[in-house]
């Protein structure tokens, strides 16, 4: 299976690397009700969506992917993972990730 290189925010690119994108996944899942093959398959998700054939994938595209996969699992993984991935900088940020689940519930 070939992956696409990652296009990182300063343009630079560097191979796919699985091991981080688990890490990654494995951080926002950390102490969550989610076990170890739940993580397992949030990252073959993402290497599945990944490996349709561009060469090279921009680390936004990667971040979406992981969120598209977390999503349905745990809402704090996501938002952990979201915080991160969007560059959160203060609690309207927070709101604003946490306002799909807010209008779900009412």
């Amino acid at each position: 299976m070939r992956l696409p290189l990652v296009v990182k925010k300063d343009g630079t690119r560097e191979p796919f690397n699985h091991d981080k994108l688990r890490a990654g996944v494995a951080l926002a899942c950390r102490k969550r009700p989610l076990s170890a093959a739940a993580i397992e398959d949030v990252v073959r998700q993402v290497v599945d969506q990944l490996s349709g054939g561009a060469s090279e994938v921009p680390t936004d595209e990667l971040g979406r992917a992981v969120l598209q996969a977390l999503r349905p699992l745990d809402m704090v993984a996501y938002i952990r993972f979201a915080s991160v991935y969007q560059d959160v900088q203060d609690g309207n940020d927070f709101v604003a990730l946490l306002q799909p689940w807010m209008t779900a519930s009412e």
